[in-house]
């Protein structure tokens, strides 16, 4: 009954989350096609996804009572249900009921999300954490390319083939779920104890520099790689015709992305997560500054596109490698520093994404892909020549006969004792 059980691809499984990511990018064209206007559709969207910044806030509830397993399957149960009751609200006449009911299904699914990284620490042996990292993020980019299967069958179903086709889809992580093996955990306290526990590991972990510093790390645009779903919108810069685009954008991409995410995986593990971060984040913004620099063609769109979803898969993978790494130890409130790191990574995608628009507003398509590669590189570089100067920090320390202070570049949390 050890860690060694469970088959990485079925960890893998567990995060294909089509009717998540998939619908969420389908339903502007649901709206739309409804006959909604845009400004009320961005305001519809950008509502539904409040709870991804800010799932952390409930994050400790996975730690009460069930196990990781059954937290899982119950919240993305629950998300899948409320996706199946919104697609059968009639637009536009009940869309207050189809908004509130993808609210709630966001709010059930990213409280989920803080479970995957102790769940993976505790079921998956040391030697293997960085390939299930590759197949989690692969699995991510094989769920983001769901927006084409929704909007397909949009278009040839009825409403009701719609959402029960969702439904099922929304179950493969359930079912994916029940087959993992999740060791056993200490007695967990009761919901009072919990929170009490978590606050005080929380408020130790904000006084260590390895948590500050973990923070303003996901919290750069290092390793943002926020050009991976720009580049539909620069095709006809390039010259590129919609059907190129629609294939790259159905499989093309989420390929390139799923391929490097495996390849991330295997480097993570090799280079460990903390020197692998900033390097994958130098190898997007090299990618960038070589789309930037080559001739204004549709060969240039295609392949400098490919190769840059393949380093937005390997900026994937370190994210959430070095966020497992950091949550090791980190005792009753493993899910919420997951959680709350995995949601700091998110923001500079966000941030990038506007950076990266006035980089074209101002200097066409080349500034684009200027600002994006800054954005990438520059603090990669910075936080490498940080990490060389702590190394020879310990070394002078190592040499010493005082006692050498905190000097290990982003140790993990400390674990916290059982309440």
């Amino acid at each position: 009954m050890g860690k060694a059980r469970n088959p990485l691809w079925l960890i893998g499984l567990a995060n294909i989350i089509l009717n998540g990511f998939g619908l969420t990018a389908a339903v502007p064209f649901l709206l739309r096609q409804a006959g909604l206007l845009v400004p009320q559709i961005t305001g519809i969207t950008s509502f539904i996804l409040i709870p991804s910044f800010c799932f952390f806030l409930w994050a400790p509830i996975v730690e009460i009572g069930l196990t990781r397993r059954q937290w899982w399957m119950l919240l993305y149960s629950i998300g899948a249900l409320c996706h199946f009751l919104a697609l059968l609200q009639p637009l536009p006449s009940h869309l207050s009921w189809f908004t509130a009911l993808l609210f709630i299904a966001n709010i059930a699914m990213f409280g989920a999300i803080g479970i995957l990284g102790p769940l993976v620490r505790d079921a998956v042996p040391d030697s293997l954490r960085g390939k299930a990292v590759g197949y989690i993020e692969a699995a991510v980019a094989v769920s983001a390319g769901g927006a084409g299967l929704v909007i397909w069958l949009a278009q040839h179903c009825s409403r009701t083939v719609l959402a029960f086709s969702v439904a099922a889809l929304g179950l493969i992580p359930v079912v994916a779920m029940y087959f993992i093996h999740e060791p056993e955990r200490t007695p967990r306290p009761r919901l009072a104890n919990q929170f009490r526990a978590i606050a005080v590991d929380l408020g130790s972990g904000l006084r260590m520099r390895s948590v500050r510093e973990g923070l303003v790390i996901f919290l750069s645009p290092m390793s943002a790689a926020a050009m991976t779903y720009l580049f539909s919108g620069i095709a006809a810069d390039y010259r590129v015709g919609t059907h190129t685009t629609v294939l790259l954008g159905a499989g093309g991409w989420t390929a390139a992305n799923a391929a490097g995410a495996f390849l991330g995986g295997r480097l993570a593990g090799r280079l460990g997560p903390r020197l692998y971060y900033p390097l994958a984040g130098i190898a997007a913004g090299l990618c960038a500054v070589a789309i930037m620099l080559a001739p204004i063609a549709p060969a240039t769109f295609t392949l400098g596109s490919l190769f840059y979803a393949a380093t937005g898969g390997l900026c994937g993978a370190a994210a959430l490698a070095l966020t497992i790494d950091l949550t090791a130890g980190a005792g009753h409130a493993a899910s919420t520093w997951f959680a709350a790191f995995y949601a700091a990574s998110d923001l500079p995608w966000t941030y990038m994404q506007w950076a990266d628009g006035q980089g074209y507003k101002h200097f066409g398509v080349r500034g684009m892909l200027g600002i994006d590669a800054i954005g990438n590189a520059l603090p990669a570089v910075l936080f490498l020549l940080y990490l060389r100067a702590l190394q020879s920090r310990h070394r002078a320390e190592s040499t010493s006969p005082t006692p050498p202070r905190e000097s290990s570049p982003l140790p993990p949390l400390p674990a916290l004792p059982d309440a």
